[in-house]
């Protein structure tokens, strides 16, 4: 006859496999919102279930916006003061390498899929700097138009798409030639720029106007000027694509707000009022949540979809300029 501890072992592996299969489903499922602080050189770390900073990573000098790998593993931060690029391992959570390029103020940041290079806008100096991350070195630079800002990949990574805010322009980059092939004229100021899911459409956010520039991207021409906000100075900024629907997100910067457009559509949903200047702006895999950057505020806040109320607010380091969301 068992003993009674000898009838309990196979119950207690049972519960031990659960829980494990548990806390595994649990730490895949769980996502972070890296917020970048321009004024305090830092990335603040957010589990967005519980809505608390888990790290606060220094950076280099005046930082602006992030990419992050496909895997979730590397953040890599465009730091506008140093002109370098840090490198943050998510896992850790350190700066475990500092990228150095040519260019100066960098500031937009993209990555291609393969995770091979980066794509860095340098404001500055008017150009885009190019690295292969394989050897991490910089392997060209080319010259665009005046003050670039934010830059975006076409689907293919063929293409990359460059906001001049100094001269009212996006310019078409090819990725295989390194060079210009196209130099499309929008409105005042462009700064955030967003590539459709298909890649049939980019949308450029001029900020000095309150209208968003929709081109098409085999023509290369503006297909329709879209109205957002109430006033001139509503201030688009930076796009968030809804990835369950058509929905496109963009932060109202002058108005302390935000909008959504439909992609296909351009049909426009009323603005969901947050606080204190909203800058970047990032959605959960899932399209439940989104996050904005409060520049005023030196705040993240969480907004719920459905109900379209803010769920928390999340103190973190001064002037939050970007945010980013893990897979």
């Amino acid at each position: 006859m068992l003993s009674s501890f000898a009838k309990s072992k196979p119950l207690a592996s049972v519960l031990s496999i659960c829980l494990l299969l548990l806390c595994c489903r649990t730490s895949q499922a769980q996502q972070f919102a890296y917020v970048v602080n321009s004024e305090s050189d830092s990335v603040s770390i957010i589990a967005i279930a519980s809505h608390t900073v888990v790290a606060t990573v220094p950076v280099g000098k005046g930082p602006f916006a992030a990419a992050l790998s496909n895997d979730g593993a590397l953040l890599y931060v465009s730091n506008t003061d140093s002109n370098n690029i840090s490198v943050i391992d998510t896992k850790k959570r350190v700066v475990t390498t500092t990228l150095t390029i040519s260019g100066k103020g960098p500031s937009g940041v993209v990555l291609n899929a393969n995770g091979t290079r980066v794509y860095v806008a340098n404001e500055e100096s008017h150009n885009i700097s190019v690295v292969d991350l394989t050897r991490k070195t910089e392997i060209a630079t080319i010259a665009v138009g005046t003050n670039p800002f934010f830059i975006a990949l076409s689907p293919d990574g063929r293409k990359a798409y460059v906001t001049n805010s100094g001269s009212d322009s996006m310019s078409v980059v090819d990725t295989v030639a390194l060079a210009v092939s196209k130099t499309v004229p929008v409105k005042w100021f462009p700064m955030g720029v967003l590539v459709a899911k298909d890649g049939a459409h980019i949308f450029v956010a001029n900020t000095s106007t309150n209208t968003i520039s929709i081109i098409d991207a085999n023509t290369n021409v503006v297909l329709k000027t879209l109205v957002v906000g109430s006033t001139a100075i509503s201030g688009p900024q930076q796009f968030a694509p809804d990835p369950s629907s058509t929905q496109v997100y963009v932060t109202l910067y002058g108005e302390s707000s935000l909008v959504a457009f439909d992609s296909s559509t351009y049909a426009l949903q009323s603005p969901i009022p947050v606080a204190g200047n909203p800058m970047g702006i990032a959605m959960t895999t899932d399209g439940k949540t989104i996050c904005v950057t409060n520049q005023d505020s030196n705040a993240a806040s969480f907004i719920n979809v459905t109900t379209k109320k803010i769920e928390a607010t999340v103190p973190v380091g001064t002037k939050p300029s970007f945010v980013v969301i893990s897979n």
